[in-house]
């Protein structure tokens, strides 16, 4: 896998402090969003294996919510830890002398519970112990040379070489690798895996601890990787296929031709160019063993290298095994001393404009960059802190202008350029309906130039101060459970860059110093300064039909602009700090400890008041300092009349766009700058509820956010033209976005005249009938009867306060009059087979996308087999599709028992290849089914799917028991059946899978769906 400038975009929570400047969750575009955050890691070298959500319903909703929220972002967590069982002096003159007590220009200061050091060979290692999650241990095997360090000849070689190193090596040979860590129920992608960038290649293995032989192996591994590659010409011939699907996949789309743009822009010129880490379609045609082994000869060496290992292990001792291990190592031949890569300073504005054919709607970016530089120390932390405190007002103020609906763009976000180590190039970014670029670009360049002219005020550094505190406290509060991967990619990016990765107190006292001491006089020196060494440079991405400016009338633009006199922004008005006034607490009618399992975090507490609310605490220590939050009440869209279905599906968006009470979503987030709390409502088929998170320290105000949301919510048109504006272009062209048409088709054949509940975007003709008055009905009809709620609470919280807070903002909530449970809409799946050609798109690639859906019996044991199945199927198409005929990069399986509207297993399967190879494909994935059911899964596949079973139960989050208490309120029996599930995976052999695979695998029902390019 390799690391492009376009990662996926995730789904962010709507309500809360934005440091993003997102429009109160109305986020960045899409396109952008995947090439300015961090690339998700991938199996053996690429991609993503991206499980689909739990039903067919809710597996399509999130092409809904990233064209609304793809790039928004709130200061909360988001709870994504897991826990396995128990078992200063100034000076007027010069400045700041001293930061945090350190001296401003003294190198930070590493974190001294990590071992570090140097073997005798110059390999680097980072040991540390740690218990989160426990029972595992997390290693990286770092290599400082990345697609960077290719030779003219050999294109393509670094990142074609990450996919050479799971296919042999001497102690390895072929597939072996692979099958060795999936024995020892390593998941294929999520702990097997790896990615090349343009600078480095990093390698990682998460493996469990309780025997030891594992992490021997896995040391043994990281020894193999970098010393003993085989590379045999055969295996390089044979991974052709895999590398081009890769790369059918990365750059024969929007993305991938949007990345190659930015490429342009930002390299040209530089030693970079050129060297996009996929490479081309000829040089992975012509890939050869000789230029894989030079450059393997040449970088994979000891003192180019480092070893991270965090978990569950003593320090010494594996310090001592490094030692033992790897010290024999030693550099092959004369290998090149690592040069250093370096940019020049960027001269003049420029403009890169990319319309294609794919794009839906414009996106516009102005960046500001400066060469790259190591950063390490407080001063440097000064600087950037201060700069990036710059940016955010920017953002903030493009993003309150979207919120009132006076901006001609839809959303304005924080950005960055910053895909390579050489460049700093922090960005604005906004998204655009195509007939409003110009006026957007205007807009967005004048407000760089206002800023020039008239600078911040006092009130807006606040804001922007309170919302990068809120992150800086949260990071503290919860520096007793970092997570293993957490520090693990910490210590990576120590190495390959140089910087400082120092302790939680270091870090913290690093920031709040900085941010308390900040005024608007020295950021706005250092964004003068950035403007002075910075010309801008524009992007604009847009549909091939769209009337943009050429490049030269940007760059026109900008200089025009700069010379512009600017009113200065209008003061906002004073707002105050609260959200509301507790209200006179009400009384719990009932207290019962329910039956839980204290070992597993289960101790739930269930309070029922007067008004039919239930809530349940259930405090843990997975996640310090760290509340979350489940609440849900049965019914649904599935109660919503069929005139208001397109209202419903927007409601959510809107509604958390709109603020709350007597604050407007501009106001909501000033008051929330210093807040961790993020709350998303939702309203899926069969019930309606939030989730959510906040520090401990702010869950109070959580709790008033819920109340508000309950009592007071409002419906703006400007959140509602908004949404509109946003959803429409892919309503109206669907076929652009080859994804969204597939999945179209798909929910078409599997719902048929009951689609329009489950499309993941309504028509053109039913955006058309939305109004703020449907949207108020819908939200009233499934948010404005409390009865049947169930709000749980888990994480780091005190039971008595905690209480005393449901009390007051729950328990005195109106009171309702109903209970109801949602309408069966769902039709039964369609019998026999249908099978859908969809062209959409362009870009040499294809897709196949197969469903089938059985009705079963839910129990324990189903669940149990599904995950057993889902494992089984992925590994069974990843070994013949992928590694033994180089078919295709990153076949993916997800078999799901759905409990509700109806009792069913899915089995989603997805397979990508040439498009002229997709009629093979789709014989070759009937075949490896049908052989399953046939003959069961083989005693390898059993053994390695029920390690990997056996190791993901001993794994708990806040989100999975909320899950569970709220399923235990609902239906009941939900707590026993998480408990004994624990206990159930050594009894399944291969004769139940291959009766379970007999009933979720018919050879004569299923939908099949398969995408070409237009």
């Amino acid at each position: 896998m390799l690391v492009p400038a376009v990662p996926v975009p995730v789904p962010v929570p709507l309500i809360g402090a934005a440091p993003g400047g997102g429009v109160g969750g109305l986020g960045v575009g899409m396109h952008h969003a995947r090439h300015c955050g961090p690339k998700p890691k991938a199996p053996l070298g690429g991609g993503t294996l991206e499980c689909p959500p739990v039903s067919t319903a809710r597996r399509f909703a999130p092409i809904l919510a990233l064209i609304l929220l793809s790039g928004a972002c709130t200061s909360g967590d988001d709870d994504s830890s897991s826990t396995s069982a128990p078992d200063p002096a100034t000076d007027e003159t010069t400045g700041p002398t001293t930061i945090a007590g350190l001296a401003a220009d003294e190198p930070v200061p590493f974190d001294p519970d990590v071992r570090t050091g140097s073997l005798a060979n110059g390999m680097q290692f980072y040991v540390r112990e740690n218990d989160r999650p426990g029972g595992h241990v997390e290693l990286r095997l770092a290599v400082n040379a990345g697609s960077v360090l290719e030779e003219p000849d050999q294109a393509g070689v670094a990142h074609f070489l990450e996919h050479m190193l799971f296919n042999g090596t001497e102690q390895y040979e072929g597939n072996e690798l692979v099958k060795v860590l999936q024995s020892f129920g390593s998941e294929f992608g999520a702990d097997i895996n790896a990615y090349t960038s343009f600078d480095e290649t990093v390698y990682a293995l998460s493996v469990p601890t309780q025997d030891p032989s594992m992490f021997d192996e896995a040391l043994n591994i990281l020894d193999q990787w970098l010393s003993h590659a085989t590379i045999a010409e055969a295996d390089v011939v044979a991974e052709r296929g895999v590398v081009l699907d890769e790369w059918r996949q990365s750059e024969q789309d929007a993305s991938g031709r949007a990345a190659a743009v930015i490429q342009q822009l930002f390299l040209t010129g530089s030693p970079y160019e050129g060297r996009d880490p996929i490479g081309s379609e000829t040089a992975i045609q012509e890939m050869t063993a000789e230029r894989l082994r030079r450059f393997y000869d040449d970088w994979y060496r000891p003192d180019n290298a480092a070893i991270v290992i965090v978990g569950d292990i003593d320090p010494d001792t594996v310090v001592e095994q490094l030692r033992d291990r790897f010290e024999p190592a030693t550099a092959r031949g004369d290998s090149p001393t690592r040069p250093t890569v370096e940019l020049e300073p960027f001269s003049d504005t420029a403009a890169a404009v990319h319309l294609d054919p794919d794009e839906s709607t414009t996106f516009l970016e102005v960046t500001l960059p400066v060469p790259g530089r190591v950063r390490s120390t407080p001063a440097d932390f000064r600087d950037v802190t201060e700069l990036g405190l710059a940016f955010q007002m920017i953002a903030n103020r493009l993003g309150d202008d979207v919120t009132r609906g006076a901006a001609p763009f839809t959303d304005a976000s924080v950005s960055s350029n910053d895909f390579v180590r050489a460049i700093d190039a922090p960005s604005i970014f906004v998204e655009s309906l195509p007939e409003n670029t110009d006026a957007s670009l205007d807009a967005l360049l004048t407000e760089f130039t206002r800023v020039d002219q008239h600078g911040f005020t006092e009130a807006e550094l606040a804001r922007a101060v309170a919302q990068f505190r809120s992150g800086v406290d949260s990071a503290y509060e919860g520096r007793a459970t970092v997570q293993d991967v957490a520090f693990a990619e910490s210590y990576v990016m120590a190495f390959v860059t140089g910087s400082p990765a120092a302790d939680a107190t270091t870090e913290y006292e690093l920031g709040i110093e900085v941010l308390e001491s900040a005024t608007v006089d020295e950021v706005e020196a250092a964004y003068a300064a950035r403007r002075r060494d910075a010309p801008p440079q524009v992007l604009v991405i847009g549909p091939d039909d769209a009337d943009v400016p050429t490049e030269a009338d940007i760059v026109a633009m900008v200089g025009e602009i700069e010379d512009r006199v600017t009113e200065p922004r209008a003061a906002e008005a004073e707002i105050g700090t609260e959200l509301m006034a507790a209200p006179e607490p009400v009384d719990e009618v009932a207290v019962e400890e329910l039956d839980g399992e204290p070992g597993m975090y289960l101790t739930p507490t269930a309070l029922t008041f007067a008004n039919g609310v239930t809530v349940v605490l259930n405090p843990t220590p997975i996640t310090e300092g760290t509340v979350v939050l489940g609440a849900a009440s049965e019914g649904g869209t599935s109660l919503v009349p069929d005139e208001l279905v397109p209202e419903a599906n927007l409601a959510q968006y809107v509604v958390g766009s709109s603020g709350v009470g007597p604050f407007d979503q501009v106001q909501l987030e000033q008051v929330l700058a210093d807040s961790s709390v993020s709350l998303a409502p939702y309203l899926d088929i069969t019930s309606e509820g939030f989730t959510g998170s906040a520090d401990t320290s702010d869950l109070e105000t959580m709790f008033q956010l819920l109340h508000l949301y309950l009592t007071e919510p409002r419906v703006d048109e400007s959140a509602l033209g908004i949404a509109l504006d946003q959803v429409r272009p892919f309503a109206e062209e669907p076929e652009r976005d080859p994804d969204l048409a597939q999945q179209l088709a798909l929910i078409e054949a599997r719902y048929g005249d009951a689609a329009a509940r489950f499309r993941p975007i309504p028509t053109v003709a039913e955006l058309d009938s939305v109004d703020v008055e449907g949207i108020e009905q819908v939200w009233e009809d499934r948010f404005g009867d409390l009865r049947d709620w169930v709000f749980v609470f888990s994480g780091d919280l005190e039971l008595d306060a905690t209480t005393e807070l449901a009390r007051r903002y729950l328990g005195s909530l109106p009171a309702g009059e109903r209970s109801e449970e949602w309408a069966d809409v769902q039709p039964d799946a369609p019998p026999g087979t249908i099978v859908r050609e969809v062209r959409a798109g362009t870009g040499e690639r294809g897709t196949l996308t197969l469903l089938a859906t059985t009705p079963v019996v839910a129990t324990p044991e189903t669940e149990l087999l599904a995950d057993l199945l889902t494992s089984i199927v992925s590994s069974r198409l990843t070994d013949h599709l992928r590694e033994e005929l180089g078919a295709t990069y990153s076949p993916s399986a997800d078999v799901t028992l759905d409990r509700e509207p109806d009792v069913a297993v899915e089995v989603y399967v997805q397979v990508t290849g040439e498009p002229d190879a997709m009629t093979r494909l789709s014989t070759l994935v009937h075949e490896d089914l049908a052989e399953l059911v046939a003959q069961g899964p083989t005693e390898a596949e059993l053994d390695a799917a029920l390690e990997e079973l056996n190791n993901d139960l001993q794994l708990f989050s806040n989100q999975q028991l909320i899950a569970v208490i709220v399923r235990e309120i609902l239906t009941g029996d939900a707590v026993s059946e998480f408990v004994g599930q624990r206990s159930r995976p050594a009894g399944f052999d291969a004769a139940a899978v291959q009766a379970f695979a007999a009933t979720v695998l018919p050879p004569d029902r299923y939908i099949e769906v398969v995408g070409l390019p237009s």
